[in-house]
């Protein structure tokens, strides 16, 4: 149980069991040569020694979210800093991109957790149709030729259209989430049985 921002109690919901293949998939999806994180394990090591630990990561994930708990060094990033390509003054800090290098059982398990987002955001139809962003299937160019369809339309009508946009990268680290669990679960979002 815990206290919501207007101090109601509410019960945590849990989220279903991890099954072996989604597991699998979190270290076997991403690029294997990618930069080793923090713990200077790639994911082209763990794929090779998966097979002996699978059982304990798949407890270490379901525990991770049961209890809601992540550990401390998973949070904790090795931040690099690397070029930014065909910049023409490499004096100046913004020919310069920080990257953050995070383990990789922390990666992995953002990995399952993302997959399982997204396969709730299609099968609840959370997002309108038209939303491009993050989903499978969908590119920059639809959304592009929406947008011109759109501008269109309003012009053989004798209007005009406006677009606002918005940057939204790294918004999601602000959102409530009591908030954001009452609006999934108006749109059907069903707890677990166990939740």
């Amino acid at each position: 149980m815990r206290k919501g921002q207007d101090g109601a109690i509410r019960r945590r919901s849990k989220l279903p069991t991890f099954i072996k293949e989604e597991v699998r998939l979190a270290f076997h999806l991403p690029n294997p040569k990618k930069a080793p994180r923090l713990d200077e394990l790639s994911f082209e090591v763990w794929r090779k020694v998966y097979h002996a630990v699978k059982t304990w990561v798949r407890y270490i994930f379901q525990t991770s979210i049961d209890r809601a708990y992540l550990p401390q060094t998973w949070k904790t990033a090795k931040i690099v800093v690397i070029r930014k390509a065909a910049k023409a003054d490499y004096t100046l800090s913004k020919a310069y991109r920080p990257i953050s290098l995070l383990q990789t059982l922390s990666k992995a398990l953002e990995l399952a957790i993302a997959r399982r987002i997204s396969y709730l955001t299609e099968t609840y139809d959370l997002l309108p149709e038209n939303h491009s962003g993050g989903r499978r299937q969908r590119s920059c160019e639809q959304a592009l030729n929406v947008l011109v369809e759109k501008i269109h339309d309003a012009g053989r009508v004798g209007k005009v259209l406006s677009l606002v946009t918005f940057d939204i990268q790294g918004a999601f680290n602000g959102v409530c989430t009591d908030t954001l669990c009452q609006r999934l679960q108006q749109r059907w979002v069903k707890k677990s049985r166990s939740g």
